[in-house]
C-alpha cells in the first residue's frame, strides 16, 4: 500500500505538458488492477470473512482490551 501512494505522489510530480500518461502513472495502474485481479482470485477462491464476522471479531477483540 505504501508502494501506490508513492507512485500517486510520483505522478503529480512529474506531470508532462503534452498530456501522456507519466511512467509512474502507468505503473501504478499496473500494480493496481494487478491487485484487484488477486483479491478477485481470492474471493472466488473462498478466502473471505464476510463482514458480520469482522464485525464479530471487533466486537470480542473490545471486550478483551477492556477486561485486561
Amino acid at each position: 500500500m505504501a508502494n501506490l501512494l508513492n507512485l500517486v505522489m510520483n505522478i503529480f510530480a512529474n506531470t508532462n505538458d503534452n498530456n501522456e500518461p507519466a511512467e509512474a502513472e502507468t505503473v501504478f495502474l499496473k500494480e493496481y488492477n494487478e491487485e484487484i485481479d488477486r483479491a478477485d482470485n481470492e474471493i472466488e477462491a473462498g478466502n473471505f470473512i464476510s463482514h458480520k464476522k469482522v464485525e464479530h471479531f471487533f466486537a470480542l477483540r473490545r471486550k478483551n482490551v477492556q477486561s485486561s
